[in-house]
């Protein structure tokens, strides 16, 4: 009762807690087989709590641990000492522009129920709309693998709507604004961090220092510590701080870059257009937006006759194919044979000797067993020798591919040809067709055996190739389907 009770009581707390992130001192390290190297990536040294809906900014040189706090956040680097930092509630990661085959509404949904309005609004303020439109199907336009119809700030601008799509209650931004110019920048800063995040906890990591000021705690990073915590107003003032010494080297570095004048180049000024300045260049919708895959193309219908005779035709050129027909005709004939024989021998008296009845039927039997032998070493032989030559067709087409062709065909579609369809090539197909042959001369010998007795059993027939038909055509297309969706799941 008392253990329910306390666990009850965690959870309240919990939830209507005020507290967001609960950052305690402790180490963080990435792991390493060498002992030597365990040195601590990461220092916390002072206890930090980040209130719901506070936007926290982390600033510092390259390679001071920036990232590296984020994945601490994130139980992604080993705790090598203190307590574990909490976190209350859900998380959204951007960091490194991930991008899945699939259409742009898919990207940033990422499997969540569509809501038009906030669905919307999470586009224009990531700037996206404009792109968009560009697109000749609008967000249903499908995306190459890892975006490669997309250029570096699209993605970016992508992976940063589908963490603000995700409506979680932390997200961690790393440098979203490294991939976008200053009026991009400037705009996903306005609208996604102080509007779209205003009520979620953020924590964004940025090397554009004109974006502090608009947080409520600046964190300053130096070889893995946190050297500086607080408001940005109060960072700024004190001028022998971390913080201040990284703007005055960054002002130094923006004044040693040589200006066009000191490099003797001719800079051209902008062009004006009915008195509107063009201050960026757009990019052609055909260039990035362009429909870069095709949906995967299947057959309807009836199965032409030409696919039937490249598949039979691959080994040998189809020359043992009468021969496992004739071997299989034989068989069939031999073994209706010997129980006619048997039939007519005992029908009424003893017509033959028992020794004469047993050597007939051990000669059709024997004759059988040897013919579906040879039909069964045929078979295989064939079914190997047309899965590899497919095989091998099927590898020479992907290698000798222009690279175009890996830019619309996603490896999805190209692991299921190699995987899933080369299997049935090898163990399905071949047999599925051999039964297919073997079963139609059982049955027409089976027929013309009855129809000696009774005629009727040919109208039976008849109504049974009616349905076959008819379920064949049924049962094709959703064969179709079967084989070409697995290539949309890898």
């Amino acid at each position: 009762m008392i253990a329910q009770t306390k666990v009850s009581i965690d959870r309240i707390k919990k939830f209507i807690a005020d507290i967001a992130i609960q950052i305690e001192t402790g180490e963080y390290t990435w792991e390493t087989i060498n002992p030597h190297l365990k040195l601590p990536s990461i220092r916390i040294t002072n206890r930090l709590e980040i209130k719901r809906g506070d936007k926290v900014a982390i600033c510092g040189s390259v390679g001071s641990g920036k990232s590296s706090i984020l994945c601490s956040i994130l139980g992604e680097i080993p705790r090598i000492s203190g307590s574990r930092i909490k976190v209350y509630g859900s998380k959204a990661y951007a960091q490194s522009a991930w991008i899945q085959t699939g259409t742009v509404q898919d990207n940033v949904l990422f499997g969540k129920q569509m809501d038009k309005v906030f669905y919307k609004d999470v586009l224009d303020g990531c700037a996206l709309d404009k792109d968009i439109e560009m697109c000749d199907n609008g967000d249903l336009t499908v995306i190459g693998e890892r975006g490669m119809n997309l250029s570096g700030g699209q993605k970016q601008r992508m992976q940063l709507a589908r963490a603000i799509y995700s409506d979680s209650d932390v997200c961690l931004l790393d440098d979203p604004f490294s991939a976008v110019d200053v009026h991009t920048g400037a705009h996903l800063f306005k609208e996604c961090i102080t509007r779209l995040l205003r009520q979620k906890t953020v924590i964004y990591v940025t090397h554009q220092l004109e974006f502090l000021n608009a947080s409520d705690l600046v964190l300053v990073m130096e070889e893995g510590k946190v050297v500086q915590c607080g408001k940005y107003e109060d960072l700024v003032a004190d001028p022998n701080g971390e913080l201040v010494r990284q703007m005055t080297t960054h002002r130094k570095s923006l004044s040693k870059v040589m200006t066009p004048r000191d490099c003797n180049i001719e800079v051209h000024k902008p062009h004006k257009m009915d008195g509107t300045e063009v201050t960026e260049e757009k990019c052609d919708s055909s260039n990035n937006c362009g429909k870069l895959i095709d949906a995967e193309e299947t057959e309807t219908g009836r199965v032409k006759w030409g696919v039937y005779s490249s598949f039979l035709t691959s080994a040998y050129k189809g020359a043992l194919i009468p021969v496992i027909l004739l071997c299989q005709v034989f068989f069939q004939g031999l073994q209706m044979g010997s129980n006619y024989w048997i039939a007519w021998a005992t029908e009424t008296e003893e017509r033959v000797s028992k020794e004469k009845l047993v050597g007939v039927f051990a000669l059709l039997s024997g004759g059988s067993s040897i013919f579906i032998l040879g039909r069964a070493f045929l078979l295989a032989t064939v079914s190997i020798e047309t899965a590899q030559r497919l095989f091998l067709q099927m590898i020479n087409s992907v290698f000798r591919a222009q690279i175009s062709f890996f830019d619309s065909t996603p490896s999805s579609r190209i692991l299921n040809r190699s995987s899933t369809d080369q299997s049935s090539v090898d163990t399905d197909i071949p047999y599925r067709l051999a039964g297919l042959a073997f079963a139609l001369i059982q049955l027409m010998s089976i027929i013309i055996l009855m129809s000696q007795v009774a005629w009727q059993v040919i109208l039976l027939f008849v109504v049974a190739v009616a349905i076959s038909i008819w379920y064949q055509r049924t049962c094709k297309d959703g064969w179709g389907m079967e084989v070409s969706y697995p290539a949309s799941f890898l």
